[in-house]
């Protein structure tokens, strides 16, 4: 078990490691963030990571070499990142969702609709599932032009909505 001191060095030197599960041997270490690093999601080969001060970062895996940073991506922190087709979508504290373009590294668009900070994002088929701190999760068609579906659940906290009960309600919804 990690002492508080280990995990306090991790936090003051804002990097991301990469672990191998079996032999507990790091990997990979990923510097270069400003502030700590809070989400990451992985693609192949690469790796986004968002952190408290609203950057991204894209990461090659195999040399931990930082791509691209993409500064201010949000006003505040980036709590989730998912990566879908040749795009990757940010949940920020700041209420928005944004789509960025991996091929011009550049948003896409902000999707808006939330009052709170958005939590977690999950890709389901075509659809992207958002929760928000305004304990409502919403879902939003991912195919140009994006559109808010017309179901949005209310819950108590985003954590205790069932996958599998959105997937349900989901394919219930005319499309």
């Amino acid at each position: 078990m990690a002492k508080f001191s280990d995990l306090w060095r991790v936090l003051i030197c804002r990097t991301l490691r990469l672990w191998d599960v079996v032999s507990g041997e790091c990997l990979q270490v990923f510097w270069g963030h400003p502030d700590s690093v809070l989400c990451c999601q992985m693609q192949g080969k690469l790796l986004a990571s968002g952190c408290a001060s609203g950057s991204i970062h894209l990461w090659d895996m195999s040399t931990g070499e930082s791509l691209i940073q993409l500064k201010q991506a949000h006003i505040g922190p980036i709590n989730t990142i998912v990566f879908k087709d040749s795009s990757f979508f940010t949940g920020g504290s700041d209420s928005h969702i944004k789509e960025w373009s991996m091929v011009s590294c550049s948003c896409v668009k902000s999707l808006q609709g939330h009052t709170g900070s958005v939590e977690a994002l999950q890709i389901i088929d075509d659809r992207l599932i958002s929760c928000s701190a305004d304990w409502t999760v919403r879902i939003w068609e991912t195919h140009p032009p994006i559109l808010q579906l017309g179901s949005v659940y209310s819950a108590q906290h985003c954590e205790t909505i069932s996958v599998k009960k959105l997937v349900t309600e989901i394919n219930k919804s005319p499309t």
